[in-house]
């Protein structure tokens, strides 16, 4: 088995000596089509990679600051709330479940 591995990393240092390197485009290519037809694991993987390099997904850092809001984005957002729960209520009071 450590015969087969040296020799596949032998010829895989030989292939990328001989090949030039890939493009951006090409790379962003390559990975959607595993994100969209990879295993599992290397489909998140390669959604990852490309959010990462699109700047869509957030990286660890930003989880651990909490974002602030001011009091009119939080007066607005509890509205929001209570409005969708009228909007349900009023609907099962339509429906007679409630």
């Amino acid at each position: 088995m450590k015969r087969i591995a040296e020799a596949a990393a032998e010829r895989l240092a030989a292939s990328a000596a001989e090949e030039p390197p890939i493009a951006l485009e090409e790379m962003l290519r390559i990975l959607a089509r595993i994100a969209r037809t990879g295993r599992p694991g290397d489909r998140l993987r390669a959604i990852e990679l490309l959010g990462s390099d699109q700047g869509m997904v957030p990286g660890p850092e930003a989880a651990l600051v909490p974002s602030t809001l001011t009091d009119d984005e939080r007066a607005q957002r509890i509205e929001a709330i209570l409005e969708r729960a009228r909007a349900r209520r009023a609907l099962a009071l339509a429906k007679g479940t409630a």
